[in-house]
């Protein structure tokens, strides 16, 4: 969703934008205006692979991504038709084997990613255990990105070979191309992460791309609005589209919790079954919610409880609720780390491991009942930016003007 807004605001600055991404994408993306080619593949498959039902060490994380660009044939041909005819090329961070086609073609590149992918003491994004603004973060950001560049390297000497590059060896930088550094943009607010004073003028951090106004209020929103308006205080429990074996158990959990505890909650609607099978007696403070815009509610709620993507912790922070993060994997870590450190809800749980029923009960009540995550999402939510997305097609429009 970010880079289709993305897309919508550059088409108004008089751009061309096509959307290279899987075909379940197709439909949003042309409703919004949006020129789309298929990529191979499947959003639902991406993320069971990389984050929910995989176990997350390092080695199924490099055999997944081996594994999802291996698998499907037509890969080089899709991405080779989506940027030939390109003059920029924009890619997240699972799509940067689309770095060895600009380099064949010539094109110019933008890195673009939801959280912090940068050699740096402060933190380590994917090894949140490290200590802070120490020499190990800084080593361990080296070796993650080292790391990722070894775990696709069959798939890698294969598309280069075809492109007729020279062979790719893992000392080399997805960070530099033609030798120059690539303009990175960081789609989160200092806030949440600072800065490091020593990286680069290429690297930039834009803030969340959102849109800038409210979307209309459905009569769903409104439904929605009244049940929280019913309730003294409501929680929203929700995991996105993560992809989970156990997620019927993890939110039976952490709904006793919350209702024992005198709360209502919303859950989203895919839970239906399991609520009527087993919360029958308390239906009437339960919410089964289809999609509908956090700017429209978040602000209403006590508190949050999800699983650390970039956008919601966002959105929770500039609705000043505090929120506890449930880690699937990639960067939700970090995130639920950061979280923690700036005193917006306890640390954050790690699905991965056996979870333990009291640390859950501890941690859910904690973040009802402790009064400084709320003063301090307060006091930070005031900083956080709400114009990310203009300053993003702002940096682009001033790097590759028409």
């Amino acid at each position: 969703m970010p880079f289709m807004l993305l897309g919508q605001e550059l088409i108004k600055r008089g751009y061309n934008y096509r959307l290279a991404s899987f075909e379940s994408l197709r439909d949003k993306a042309q409703e919004m205006g949006l020129e789309f080619t298929e990529i191979s593949g499947d959003m639902d498959e991406l993320v069971s692979v990389l984050l929910g039902n995989s176990d997350n060490t390092a080695e199924a994380g490099m055999n997944g991504l081996e594994y999802l660009i291996s698998k499907y044939p037509d890969l080089y041909d899709d991405l080779d038709r989506a940027v030939r005819d390109s003059d920029v090329i924009l890619y997240m961070q699972f799509g940067a084997i689309a770095y060895h086609f600009a380099e064949k073609y010539g094109t110019e590149v933008i890195r673009s990613m939801a959280f912090p992918f940068e050699n740096t003491r402060c933190y380590a994004a994917m090894m949140d255990m490290m200590t802070r603004n120490s020499l190990k973060c800084y080593l361990a950001n080296v070796m993650c990105e080292k790391m990722m560049a070894y775990a696709v390297r069959h798939s890698v000497k294969d598309f280069r070979k075809r492109l007729g590059l020279k062979p790719w060896n893992v000392f080399r930088s997805y960070k530099k191309l033609r030798g120059h550094r690539i303009l990175t943009l960081y789609q989160y607010d200092e806030v949440l992460a600072e800065r490091d004073k020593h990286w680069g003028d290429e690297i930039c951090l834009t803030g969340n791309w959102i849109k800038p106004n409210k979307t209309e209020i459905t009569p769903d929103t409104e439904k929605l609005l009244k049940f929280i308006d019913r309730h003294e205080k409501t929680v929203y429990v929700g995991f996105g589209s993560m992809n989970y074996k156990k997620m019927d158990e993890l939110y039976e959990k952490i709904l006793w919790t919350v209702l024992h505890e005198g709360r209502a909650v919303i859950l989203p609607s895919y839970e239906e079954k399991m609520v009527n099978e087993r919360f029958s007696g308390v239906r009437d403070r339960i919410y089964l919610a289809g999609f509908t815009p956090y700017e429209q509610y978040f602000d209403k709620l006590e508190c949050v409880i999800h699983h650390g993507g970039n956008g919601t912790v966002h959105a929770a922070l500039r609705a000043a609720v505090p929120q506890l993060i449930m880690v699937f994997g990639a960067d939700q870590a970090f995130w639920g780390g950061q979280c923690y450190y700036r005193g917006l809800g306890p640390k954050p749980i790690f699905i991965k491991k056996p979870i333990d029923d009291s640390e859950l009960r501890y941690k859910v009540s904690d973040l009802m009942n402790n009064q400084k995550y709320k003063e301090c999402s307060e006091r930070l939510s005031s900083k956080v930016t709400s114009d990310g997305l203009t300053r993003a097609a702002d940096i682009i429009e001033r790097r590759f003007p028409i």
